[in-house]
């Protein structure tokens, strides 16, 4: 049988409610608000990229990609930004998950974005005494379990 991470934290911690990791980046978005129009937020998770894009503090896009190299990553990146026509003077993109200054994505992402922004990775609502004294880098689960 196949190990699952859900499975075993499902058993763990009965009392848990487990969510995706784009329902807490959906939860940080709203209550988000910033002046720009538009805020793009890119969730790395190994070669996982999860995509949100917020236009007039509303959920507009939401979408997860597999990216192996700097290419792919540009290029999803810039089919959102011609998709739905949103310029960088008015859009805020935040970083967050394995996003770090030494990660080569990080590195070329900031040869092509003004300003982007390095957050932590989205927290659940709370979590217990145990789970609380792990390092927010390594709470970056497909699911995380919210006690």
């Amino acid at each position: 049988p196949t190990f699952r991470t859900v499975d075993s934290s499902r058993f763990r911690f009965p009392q848990a409610r487990h969510t995706h990791t784009i329902s807490q980046l959906v939860r940080l978005g709203n209550r988000h608000h910033l002046a720009a129009a538009h805020r793009l937020y890119l969730y790395l998770s190994g070669h996982r990229l999860m995509m949100l894009l917020w236009k007039d503090d509303r959920l507009h896009y939401s979408n997860i990609f597999t990216v192996y190299d700097q290419a792919q990553l540009i290029y999803y990146i810039g089919l959102i930004f011609n998709q739905f026509a949103i310029k960088q003077i008015n859009t805020s993109v935040f970083y967050l998950g394995d996003f770090h200054p030494d990660h080569p994505f990080y590195k070329t992402l900031n040869q092509y974005l003004d300003q982007p922004v390095l957050l932590g990775p989205p927290r659940p609502l709370s979590l217990s005494s145990e789970l609380s004294k792990v390092p927010a880098n390594l709470l970056t689960l497909p699911a995380v379990a919210t006690l």
